[in-house]
């Protein structure tokens, strides 16, 4: 129970943060996207080092690039049909919109947050240092998500504590499917969660390559400091997965 509890604290840190940016307004663009760069080596690292490996060892490579498949439509599916958004400059222009658009994104991330929560429940059922280093990685990746919520909530009713409840509360699903995933699926057949395993790789890949990548390269954050916390992220990977060893 302590190993969930303090996955669980991890994985909050991120929406702790971004919801309190969102309420102060002080916070760096240039800190913001790097820290989605960063997330994005860690995630992308995890994957192929951790994650794929492993689906592959429980199934086999077609039945891992199938899982891949299925995690990338799910989320480019997810994406199509929700409000999502990694900065909340572009969300405060209009006034008389900030609130309504704060709770469609908060609703677009109750449900998004899902598949990423299991995520880090996929990664516990693997090793505890895994799961660590998915938490992290969603948890960075959910601070400028949380900044879109609490900041067009708070500038639209300015009242600060609950602008950054209501923002803080998107990532309720994200502790619902990490435990979801936790409990339920540790007595799955092998096939079957090789599949899931890579699944939640293609999850990881898609979010880092065409949503927070493409977040910090769009905003202005200079090509070479994206390029050098991307490493970082994977440097973090590559010696956590060898020490490990």
């Amino acid at each position: 129970m302590s190993t969930v509890l303090l996955i669980i604290a991890i994985t909050l840190i991120g929406p702790i943060i971004g919801s309190y940016i969102g309420v102060s307004r002080k916070f760096s663009q240039n800190q913001v996207f790097g820290m989605l760069s960063f997330a994005a080596g860690i995630m992308v690292f995890v994957s192929v080092l951790e994650l794929i490996p492993d689906s592959i060892a429980r199934s086999s490579r077609l039945f891992s690039l199938f899982g891949i498949t299925i995690g990338c439509t799910l989320m480019f599916i997810l994406n199509q049909l929700l409000p999502h958004y990694h900065h909340a400059d572009h969300l405060i222009k209009n006034k008389k919109e900030m609130r309504t658009t704060a709770i469609f994104v908060f609703l677009g991330l109750l449900i998004h947050n899902l598949p990423e929560g299991m995520a880090i429940g996929i990664g516990s059922l693997s090793d505890f240092r895994l799961s660590i280093m998915v938490a992290l990685a969603i948890a960075i990746h959910d601070i400028p998500e949380s900044v879109c919520v609490s900041a067009p909530y708070y500038f639209a009713t300015k009242k600060k504590w609950k602008s950054f409840a209501v923002a803080l509360s998107s990532s309720a699903t994200t502790i619902v499917g990490f435990l979801l995933t936790y409990f339920l699926f540790r007595n799955l057949q092998p096939l079957t969660l090789g599949i899931i395993t890579s699944a939640t790789a293609g999850v990881m890949m898609y979010i880092s390559v065409f949503e927070l990548l493409p977040s910090a390269f769009d905003n202005g954050l200079a090509r070479n400091k994206i390029i050098a916390n991307f490493i970082a992220g994977a440097l973090f990977v590559a010696v956590l997965h060898g020490l490990a060893a």
